[in-house]
């Protein structure tokens, strides 16, 4: 009995060893895995001999940075067709476009997303390949960059791309695709002068079409272009090459006090920039404030009465006039207070160009203790609006010397209509609307300022055509 027994332990253990045998899948053999050609990748053709079960495709790459790679799993080939070799193919999506191994795997149970190890399966062969982005992004439609004047320059890129930088197709299947892109990133590349090669800047993401240069504090030419990067490393679609001087700034730029005057003056004087005598200077712009802190600039346009001027420029930059290249000294005869300290900067302009805005030193008006101060009105323009002509009615309360000058909405300077002694009472003058070369000014805002000894005033008037 029990020598039977024993035999039929045999008998089944073989049994089992045999069932086993026969339920484990068969491995996929001589697996290659090809790029899908002509298009944007993304995209492999698996080819392999089958094995039997379910073929599981894995690729073997790190999920994250600083982690270490595993076997991910990627797409689930159902069985299909086989060719007379004994091949079969499928096409398989992936979402990336570079070289990886990969390995079948065959499995009757569940599979996990990613797998340490391949021991415990039936594994083909392991085979390094992948999608290639065979079609290189068409040229950039247009490319340009300006000089974006703040109280920090900067320049700014813009360009302009077709459509297939955008969606050129989808991978993965049903409601699991996502958009192919013609495009990954852009590239901006920057050289400062020619000394050096082109370096990378920065990039964007693809949906930019802009990028900011905030850091151009050195003079000389600054070169750009932008390229257009997909996945090809091969693949070299970039933009023609821009570029952009930076003014070198008017050195030795002083403030002083005009002596024996009537207060509300100060005299600027500097030294041409280098690159006025290279003719790349057209004019210089002037700026005023009572805070030793530059600020974005504000135009002395937005201003409608002296003393809302004298709040703004007590914390504010004023751009207050500009002068041609060439010039080398200004006159401010319009400075709102006396005895208080003032802040000058200066700054050469081009085409397209600045320079940086290099600050003189603070001055103050100094005015005589025997001055006595005028006082007088300023009576509004009439008629207000007018064309061709206005006039400008004042009184004065004493023997004063008397200095009216038009301007601009930009702080131009256009004609001086009175600058000398005046004796008290009511005084009126005509503006014809012409300019100090005889020449009729267009439409527009216009100021008109009236300085009396220390004393100033300002109005304002609209010339309608």
């Amino acid at each position: 009995m029990l020598k039977i027994l024993i035999m039929f332990l045999m008998i089944s253990v073989t049994f089992s060893n045999e069932v086993l045998a026969v339920s484990e899948p068969e491995a996929p053999s001589e697996l290659t895995i090809e790029d899908n050609q002509n298009d944007n990748g993304h995209w492999i053709i698996v080819k392999y001999k089958p094995g039997s079960g379910f073929h599981h495709l894995y690729r073997y790459a790190s999920l994250g940075s600083g982690t270490d790679s595993v076997w991910v799993y990627t797409y689930s080939i159902p069985g299909g067709f086989i060719d007379e070799e004994g091949f079969s193919a499928a096409l398989v999506s992936t979402p990336v476009n570079d070289d990886y191994f990969w390995a079948l795997i065959t499995s009757n149970s569940e599979i996990p997303e990613t797998l340490e190890s391949l021991d415990d399966f039936s594994v083909s062969n392991i085979y390094l390949g992948g999608a290639i982005d065979n079609i290189s992004p068409n040229p950039f439609i247009s490319f340009n960059i300006q000089l974006k004047e703040n109280y920090k320059d900067e320049v700014i890129l813009n360009w302009e791309v077709p459509d297939d930088h955008g969606v050129v197709g989808n991978y993965g299947l049903g409601i699991g695709q996502f958009p192919i892109y013609g495009v990954e990133k852009y590239e901006i590349y920057r050289k400062h002068n020619d000394d050096g090669n082109f370096l990378l800047l920065g990039d964007v993401d693809r949906m930019s079409l802009s990028y900011t240069d905030s850091n151009i504090d050195k003079y000389g030419v600054y070169e750009y272009y932008v390229k257009a990067v997909d996945g090809n490393p091969e693949h070299n679609t970039i933009t023609n090459t821009q570029s952009i001087y930076k003014l070198l700034p008017p050195p030795n730029f002083i403030v002083e006090d005009v002596p024996n005057d009537h207060g509300h003056g100060l005299k600027l004087r500097w030294n041409l920039s280098p690159d006025d005598e290279k003719g790349y200077v057209s004019f210089y712009r002037i700026y005023r404030s009572r805070s030793d802190e530059l600020t974005e600039p504000i135009t002395l346009r937005q201003f409608s009465s002296i003393d809302t001027l004298m709040v703004w420029e007590e914390h504010y930059t004023i751009l207050i006039d500009s002068v041609t290249a060439g010039i080398t000294e200004y006159i401010d005869d319009c400075v709102p207070v006396n005895g208080v300290l003032y802040y000058y900067w200066l700054q050469a302009v081009g085409t397209n160009v600045v320079s940086e805005k290099i600050a003189a030193n603070a001055a103050n008006i100094v005015v005589s203790v025997d001055e006595k101060p005028t006082t007088f009105v300023l009576h509004p323009a009439y008629p207000n609006p007018f064309n061709p002509a206005t006039t400008i009615q004042f009184e004065v309360n004493g023997k004063s010397h008397i200095r009216l000058v038009i301007y601009d909405i930009l702080g131009r300077e256009i004609i001086v209509i009175h600058d000398g002694l005046l004796s008290a009472g009511l005084h009126e003058v005509v503006w014809n609307g012409k300019n100090e070369y005889g020449t009729a000014v267009g439409s527009g805002v216009y100021l008109y300022c009236l300085k009396a000894d220390n004393s100033m005033k300002q109005g304002k008037m609209l010339l309608m055509k």
